[in-house]
């Protein structure tokens, strides 16, 4: 998730929360979600002190052991440990400071959602990676 104007990141990789920078994902294809009207100037501080908030959490191993195991088995139990968190799950919670409204809980919110849940859809063949789209919003 963006936090600054600068293209700082905070995301939750397998070490687990911690900051970065946009920069790293230049040869990765990737979507720049703007959220226009879904966030005023407060929510979205709200959105960058949960996700400051956030930093040092573990990353939540146990969390995809739980989708995997729904998706295995269409089941809707939910479990996971508190101060983990995985990619997807830290921008639903962070969202949630918002007027996002999810399906699921936002532990079990994965990447796919997300996408659906903005209308992404993937880029043409060919296209130039690390770039980010002009937007209308």
């Amino acid at each position: 998730m963006i936090i600054s104007e600068t293209g700082d990141l905070i995301e939750a990789l397998g070490p687990g929360v911690e900051k970065t920078h946009i920069d790293k994902y230049k040869p990765t294809e990737y979507h720049l979600v703007r959220l226009g009207s879904l966030a005023d100037r407060h929510d979205r501080q709200q959105v960058v002190a949960f996700a400051e908030w956030s930093l040092g959490e573990e990353y939540g191993w146990l969390t995809i052991v739980n989708i995997a195991l729904a998706l295995l088995f269409g089941g809707r139990f939910d479990f996971g440990i508190d101060g983990q968190t995985i990619c997807s799950g830290l921008v639903a919670r962070a969202l949630e400071r918002t007027n996002a409204i999810f399906d699921r809980a936002p532990s079990n919110v994965m990447p796919a959602d997300l996408a659906r849940y903005f209308n992404v859809t993937p880029t043409t063949k060919g296209a130039a990676k690390g770039v980010i789209p002009h937007s209308k919003t």
